[in-house]
């Protein structure tokens, strides 16, 4: 917020005094806006957790904060919801590939598609 509003022109003097009102309000509370980004993020929706960081650390949160809410996400169970809302898959590798550009890390990509095609069977 203050970046925004240095960047429309407001002095310093301006933008302390209108952030100070927001937080003394709690109209601006950062832990509570990366909640709701996380949660908005979850269910049918879920995407992993390297692609919420990025997308906090882009909207400027600090990075204690970050590790502090994405410490209590459930990897896999993220990457299993969104395996399941999104259609029925057919092929482990379409599926794979989905959870990857949600962002899941690849042990977590591998571990939801084991609980959801079973053990991969290796090809010497």
């Amino acid at each position: 917020m203050r970046a925004w509003l240095s960047s429309r022109g407001f002095d310093d003097a301006v933008t302390e005094e209108v952030l100070s009102h927001l937080i003394r309000r709690r109209l601006l509370d950062d832990g509570r806006a990366a909640d709701a980004l996380v949660k908005r993020k979850s269910g049918k929706r879920s995407v992993g957790s390297e692609l919420l960081r990025t997308e906090l650390s882009l909207n400027g949160a600090d990075p204690a904060l970050i590790e502090t809410v994405l410490e209590d996400r459930g990897g896999l169970d993220a990457a299993l919801a969104a395996l399941s809302s999104k259609r029925s898959w057919k092929r482990r590798e379409q599926a794979g590939r989905f959870l990857m550009s949600r962002g899941f890390a690849e042990e977590i990509v591998e571990s939801a598609l084991e609980a959801a095609f079973g053990q991969q069977q290796q090809t010497d």
